[in-house]
């Protein structure tokens, strides 16, 4: 790593639906030798419910989210990497209170791809109609020293390897 720290890292892959987090999450986890944490399956039932309605999440329903995802990472002495949509700043803000060494990266993709690749995706309890409300939502990044935006509109390896250099490497080999 960059740097030699004496707490984990967590490194955040983020995005809207259908950027591709799980599968890039998954993929640099394992070059990484880091543990993969799919943020998905922290959801409530009544949140998947509502979702598969069509319905958005309210922000009661992300913060209790957001919560059990907290506890998971602290309940972890190692370094993790974690598949979470990360759309408000304030909901991002609670993972750099823990005793971690955040990494956020942003996968950044066009509204017309990512809803063609939700068309497609089977077996996801997320629907296309919510897209637009996920685009609504989302709080940009705002250039801070862990934050990367990472253009997603490349094939899966290259991401994985924008993704990793920039946490091996850092920002000036990316």
């Amino acid at each position: 790593m960059r740097e030699i720290e004496d707490r984990p890292y967590l490194i955040i892959i983020m995005g809207v639906a259908g950027t591709g987090k799980s599968t890039i999450a998954s993929l640099l986890a394992n070059q990484l030798q880091m543990r993969f944490i799919e943020a998905d399956d922290y959801h409530s039932d009544e949140s998947v419910e509502r979702m598969q309605q069509g319905l958005a999440l309210t922000d009661d329903l992300r913060d209790s989210w957001i919560d059990r995802l907290c506890h998971a990472v602290n309940q972890s002495a190692e370094s993790i990497v974690l598949a979470y949509s990360g759309l408000k700043r304030h909901h991002r803000q609670r993972f750099n209170t823990l005793n971690c060494k955040t990494v956020f990266m942003h996968l950044n993709l066009e509204f017309d791809v990512l809803k063609a690749r939700l068309i497609k995706r089977e077996s996801h309890f997320f629907p296309v109609s919510l897209l637009q409300s996920q685009f609504d939502d989302f709080e940009p990044l705002v250039g801070a020293e862990n934050e990367y935006v990472v253009d997603a509109d490349q094939p899966i390896d290259a991401i994985v390897a924008d993704c990793f250099n920039y946490i091996v490497l850092g920002a000036e080999h990316v």
